[in-house]
């Protein structure tokens, strides 16, 4: 499983995935341990990186850091999952919500807070 985020150039201090620009993408395989930072302008990287079987985990990804990268023309290979929208459907379908989908609160609640 490959875990990733991006981190992005923001315009007018709002966040908006039509516009926003991709500045690092961060990854790590959970298998093998090998994670890595890296920048828009290793276009080839972060493509060898998407194109990998494994499946792919963001957070809000599929409404925000995914359609930059497909925006960018990037394609992603193999399973995508989000987390967000993962924990918002599995506490809709069992009957119960959380107080926040915070990625914060989520980590909380699954026991898996580094702090």
């Amino acid at each position: 499983m490959i875990i990733y985020d991006l981190e992005t150039k923001t315009f007018n201090s709002r966040v908006d995935p039509s516009a926003d620009r991709l500045k690092v993408f961060a990854w790590k395989d959970t298998v093998t341990g090998q994670a890595e930072c890296v920048l828009h302008t290793d276009r080839e990287r972060i493509q060898q990186i998407l194109n990998l079987p494994a499946t792919k985990v963001g957070f809000n990804n599929w409404r925000y850091d995914d359609v930059i990268l497909r925006r960018e023309g990037y394609q992603i290979k193999g399973e995508i999952r989000d987390l967000y929208y993962e924990m918002r459907n599995l506490t809709i379908d069992d009957g119960w919500a959380l107080p926040s989908y915070s990625l914060a609160n989520i980590c909380k609640t699954l026991g898996i807070s580094n702090k």
